[in-house]
């Protein structure tokens, strides 16, 4: 699991309060590059510091809390819209740098 360094992220991490903001760089490119982590363990990273029971993030977020649960195991990955949904609900924005 790639954890983010906390240098690279602007604002706190999310807390019982509210969502922090974590901003990516994808350095001029709207694609992978090796210097950002995939989006999946950012994700992960998120959830895994957030400090909410599964219940308190199902009903914060709207994913279902199965669900979370499976991407967190590796079993299954969330959809586009639940992605998103998390996405919004931890603040995170990927941002284009310039090229």
């Amino acid at each position: 699991m790639t954890d983010i360094p906390r240098d690279e992220m602007t604002g706190p991490r999310h807390t019982p309060d509210g969502p922090g903001n974590i901003t990516l760089d994808t350095g001029g490119s709207y694609g992978y590059t090796n210097s950002m982590p995939p989006i999946a363990d950012i994700l992960k990273e998120a959830i895994r510091n957030c400090g909410l029971s599964d219940r308190k993030l199902e009903a914060l977020s709207g994913v279902n809390r199965n669900s979370i649960c499976r991407f967190m195991r590796g079993s299954t990955s969330l959809s586009l819209e639940q992605a998103e949904l998390l996405v919004e609900f931890f603040g995170i924005k990927l941002t284009k740098g310039e090229k």
